[in-house]
């Protein structure tokens, strides 16, 4: 499904309220209501946007899901912290127990989410999302994150001698460019990119 400059447009006005009727919609980016509600429903089956029923007497509404939140240009969705962190979680658990029904020896230690954090204003501390053997690590990359902040996890990554292998899983483009652009200065560790 090709995504045009209406859609956009509507992706970020329900980003902006979280959850929104088609007439509000449709009122918002200036189109006709009956076009508006037929598009969103098209949104809603190509998995852009979630379509909420009914309940008790309401009318369906609509809220961003993630391939819509990729597809605006704001850095500072709404929705986007709120379901990244859920989706974020899935897409752990997925992979753990991928690696677990093909390896049942491994060792895997998974950590909790917003893992990074900064002491005294000097150094980024980093923990992986999942950790193989103390060897390998796998980021699940759903937000979108600066280059300068997706350096400091890649020096950390280099710096770590034991951590031989990094795996990152994520759709974001601009996340696989810049990773994929830094694998070969990396020195301890390799870098690999998979698609969610």
């Amino acid at each position: 499904m090709i995504i045009n400059q209406r859609d956009l447009r509507a992706f970020k006005y329900i980003d902006k309220v979280r959850i929104a009727l088609p007439e509000d919609v449709a009122t918002a980016i200036n189109v006709d209501k009956n076009t508006e509600v037929n598009r969103l429903r098209l949104l809603s089956k190509s998995k852009y946007i979630i379509r909420w029923k009914p309940v008790y007497g309401k009318k369906i509404s609509y809220s961003l899901n993630t391939l819509g939140i990729n597809k605006i240009d704001s850095y500072k969705s709404i929705y986007h912290n709120r379901s990244v962190s859920y989706i974020h979680n899935i897409q752990i658990s997925h992979i753990v127990a991928e690696l677990i029904s093909n390896n049942p020896n491994l060792k895997i230690e998974q950590f909790k989410l917003d893992s990074d954090f900064r002491t005294k204003r000097i150094k980024m501390y980093h923990r992986p999302d999942i950790l193989i053997n103390n060897r390998i690590a796998i980021e699940v990359e759903l937000n979108r994150k600066s280059p300068s902040r997706l350096k400091a996890i890649l020096n950390w990554y280099q710096s770590e001698e034991n951590i031989k292998k990094v795996i990152y899983f994520t759709p974001l483009t601009s996340v696989k460019r810049y990773v994929s652009n830094k694998v070969g200065k990396f020195n301890a560790s390799s870098a690999f990119l998979y698609e969610l």
